[in-house]
């Protein structure tokens, strides 16, 4: 039973601290967010978007990148969290995925993105 609750609390850690790295890197570059939220996917992050593709890019890839470095960081200490942090790095910064942080960095540096606000 403690395993999964153990389980549980580093999911809902790791995704919290994905789309903070979101919120962050968009507040950094003077975008507002609109909504944070959670669908049947998982917690999202709505905010406006840049004129500049590389910080939309910027934006998208902050999170995946920071679950990589917490699964480098954490591999030997704790590391259900470690493997949980490089899973949702891989699931969400590759292209491959229809909602992914990495399809919209990709769709943000080829010049594709549209002018409505984006989930982060």
């Amino acid at each position: 039973m403690l395993t999964i609750i153990h389980w549980l609390v580093s999911v809902a850690l790791v995704t919290t601290l994905h789309e903070a790295a979101h919120i962050a890197m968009a507040l950094a570059h003077g975008l507002a967010v609109r909504r944070i939220g959670f669908s049947w996917i998982g917690p999202y992050v709505v905010r406006e978007r840049s004129e500049s593709g590389p910080v939309n890019a910027a934006v998208s890839l902050a999170a995946p990148a920071l679950n990589l470095v917490l699964s480098l960081l954490f591999w030997r200490i704790a590391p259900e969290f470690a493997h949980i942090n490089l899973q949702l790095a891989i699931i969400s910064g590759l292209p491959c995925f229809p909602a992914s942080d990495g399809k919209t960095a990709l769709l943000a540096l080829r010049g594709k993105l549209k002018k409505v606000p984006v989930n982060a």
